[in-house]
C-alpha cells in the first residue's frame, strides 16, 4: 500500500456530506474490516462475469474496447477490477480528491482515467458509455438527487446501454437503526421494490434483480481462498431482494 489511509477517506462535500467513511474501504489492501472488504469487493467480480458477453459483442461488431463509467469509484479497486477483467476503458470519477490520489498510487490501470466529480452534474458528453456502474452510492444524495443522479446515467449511456445500481435494503437498514446502529450519512434509502419502481419510471428496464446477503462461513473461507465468491447473489426468484442486505439491479436503457 502507499501513504494514504482509506480509513481517513471520507470525501464529504462542502455542499452535501455524500459518502461516509467507512465505505472509503480498499477492496483489495483492507485488512481491518474484511466482511465489508469482500461485499464491495464481490460486486465487481459478478459486474465483470456478467459484462463478458457484452464485451465480447462490442469488441467484434465495434473493434473497440467496452467504455464504462464507474461513479463513485472511491479507492479505485474496482474500476481496476473491471479492466483488467474485461480490457475495457473505465473513466472512474469520485467527489473526493484524496481517494483518487490513493487510487492513483494503490490501484493504477493504464486503461483507468480518474476524474473528480458527482452523480449530479458527470462530466461526460451524451450517450458516452456502453455501462454505469453506480454502487452504494443513491443512498448518500436526497430523493431529488436521486432523479438527478438517474437522469444523468440515463443520458451518457448509449441506446441500449446498461446500469448496474446497487443499495442498501431499507428494510435491512431499518431494523439496524432499532438497534441504535443508524447511518448518518444516508439521506434517502430504497426499499427494493421502491427502486425498481423509480428506476423504470426514469427510462430503465430492469433485466435482473440480485440480492446480497451474508453467507455461510464455509463460503466466507472458499472466498478468500480464491475459490468462491465469499458473498453470495441470490435472483430474485431464489430469495426475494427485500430479505437481503444489498439490492443490486441489472439495467438497460430504455426508450422514454
Amino acid at each position: 500500500m502507499n501513504s494514504l489511509d482509506p480509513e481517513a477517506i471520507c470525501g464529504a462535500s462542502t455542499q452535501n456530506q455524500i459518502y461516509t467513511p467507512v465505505e472509503r474501504l480498499d477492496g483489495v489492501y483492507e485488512t481491518r474490516n474484511v466482511s465489508e472488504k469482500w461485499m464491495h469487493l464481490s460486486r465487481y467480480h459478478m459486474c465483470a462475469r456478467r459484462l463478458k458477453t457484452l464485451a465480447n459483442r462490442v469488441e467484434k461488431a465495434q473493434q473497440r474496447p467496452l467504455q464504462i463509467l464507474d461513479i463513485a469509484c472511491g479507492l479505485g479497486y474496482g474500476s481496476k477490477i473491471l479492466a483488467n477483467s474485461l480490457g475495457a476503458q473505465i473513466k472512474a470519477i469520485d467527489l473526493s480528491p484524496e481517494a483518487l490520489e490513493y487510487a492513483a498510487k494503490n490501484h493504477a490501470h493504464p486503461n483507468v482515467e480518474l476524474i473528480q466529480g458527482t452523480v449530479l452534474e458527470i462530466p461526460a458528453q451524451n450517450e458516452s458509455f456502453d455501462v454505469v456502474v453506480c454502487y452504494e452510492t443513491i443512498e448518500h444524495v436526497d430523493l431529488e438527487q436521486a432523479f438527478l443522479a438517474l437522469r444523468e446515467f440515463w443520458r451518457i449511456l448509449r441506446p441500449g446501454g446498461v446500469l448496474y445500481i446497487s443499495t442498501p435494503n431499507r428494510y435491512f437498514t431499518f431494523l439496524l437503526q432499532l438497534m441504535g446502529m443508524k447511518n448518518e450519512f444516508h439521506f434517502y434509502e430504497f426499499r427494493p421494490e421502491q427502486l425498481e419502481r423509480f428506476l423504470t419510471q426514469h427510462g430503465f428496464k430492469v433485466r435482473a434483480r440480485f440480492g446480497q446477503t451474508l453467507a455461510f462461513p464455509i463460503t466466507y473461507y472458499l472466498g478468500r481462498a480464491g475459490k468462491l465468491s465469499p458473498r453470495l447473489f441470490f435472483p430474485k426468484r431464489q430469495l426475494p431482494a427485500s430479505l437481503c442486505m444489498i439490492a443490486i439491479f441489472e439495467c438497460e436503457k430504455s426508450n422514454r
